[in-house]
């Protein structure tokens, strides 16, 4: 499994991030942005002091997640179009 610090997507129509650790972030976990239309799935993102995933403006497919104990929240959803299904969500703070 991978360990990841900081992930921004934007403008990635193909992308895969599969099985990492995205953790520790000093702001979000994930940012899926701009019409970007990633796949990420069977993640852990986890302690940012941001949100733990936020999708603006965009799609993809987020799937099998585990998203826990970020500060800023679990998921922030603003005109996402895509697929969120089968991730987990706890202990948020907010």
């Amino acid at each position: 499994m991978g360990r990841i610090f900081v992930v921004g997507v934007a403008a990635c129509l193909l992308c895969l991030l599969q099985n990492c650790t995205i953790e520790s972030n000093k702001g979000d976990g994930l940012r899926v942005r701009s019409s970007a239309e990633p796949t990420v799935s069977t993640n852990t993102v986890k302690e940012n002091k941001g949100c733990g995933v936020t999708l603006k403006d965009s799609g993809g497919q987020f799937v099998g997640n585990s998203i826990k104990g970020n500060s800023g929240g679990g998921i922030s959803a603003e005109g996402f179009y895509g697929v969120l299904q089968e991730n987990s969500v706890q202990g948020h703070v907010r």
